[in-house]
């Protein structure tokens, strides 16, 4: 199945009865196993008529609406189809934010928590695969490296989002899945010059205490002490790395 020009024209209807119906139909046809998308391509235009559908929505409620329609249309893809629609999705977010206009940008970062959420929400009912938590990993790695602005927002959400999956997790979360579930903002923090994007990442997902099994605290601190002595390092992010080690590493009560 491919997303046809008529079906994202609809998307992007100016009339909400037609894109209502036309969000319904695709909805039902990704629910198919002989009509569901097959390649990354299918998926990129999948989501650019998402995109466009809800770059119409107006009012938050219809926008939440909306973006959750979108977000839930990957639900009962495959594992391995699924990781192409994340893959896609961000593609998506990297080629089309820079068109953003501030009135639209909070619609879109809605979309990209839920979205966040999504992603934790189905490596937990895999009941934490490590495959797939490999795999959605470099997906969000990808995306918050090449976008600013998506970086920023997916830090900022993190724990909030993972927290909640962690909590209705029906096995137990143990220190090895959760440094998994992190590699993504580690690698994020041991590989960007962007002070902002690392200082973010770091503040808002790794030193982070109170989320983090103490076991996790030392190899953490290591990884990013190992970045800030490499030479290519800018100076305000060496700061950030080494301030965040010391954190990391200093006595708790």
């Amino acid at each position: 199945m491919t997303l046809t020009t008529s079906l994202g024209k609809r998307l992007a209807d100016t009339d909400a009865a037609t894109r209502h119906k036309c969000l319904k139909k695709l909805a039902t046809d990704m629910s198919l196993p002989d009509v569901v998308p097959e390649t990354l391509d299918d998926y990129q235009r999948v989501w650019r008529g998402l995109w466009y559908g809800l770059w119409m929505a107006d009012k938050r409620p219809v926008q939440t609406q909306v973006a959750v329609q979108a977000v839930s249309m990957g639900s009962n893809l495959s594992d391995e189809k699924f990781v192409l629609w994340t893959r896609a999705f961000f593609l998506t977010l990297i080629d089309m934010w820079p068109k953003l206009d501030r009135h639209r940008m909070d619609k879109y970062l809605l979309l990209l928590r839920i979205f966040i959420a999504e992603l934790f929400r189905r490596e937990r009912i895999s009941q934490w695969n490590s495959d797939l938590i490999t795999s959605l990993s470099l997906e969000i790695f990808n995306g918050s490296s090449k976008c600013l602005p998506v970086g920023m927002h997916v830090m900022r959400v993190w724990w909030e989002e993972l927290d909640a999956e962690m909590k209705r997790s029906e096995t137990t979360v143990d220190k090895q899945v959760i440094l998994a579930l992190l590699e993504a903002p580690i690698q994020v923090a041991t590989t960007s010059n962007i002070e902002a994007l690392v200082r973010r990442t770091c503040e808002d997902v790794l030193n982070r205490p109170e989320h983090l099994p103490k076991g996790l605290l030392r190899p953490i601190a290591k990884q990013l002490s190992a970045r800030g002595r490499q030479a290519e390092v800018l100076q305000e992010v060496r700061v950030v790395l080494y301030e965040t080690a010391e954190s990391l590493l200093a006595p708790r009560s």
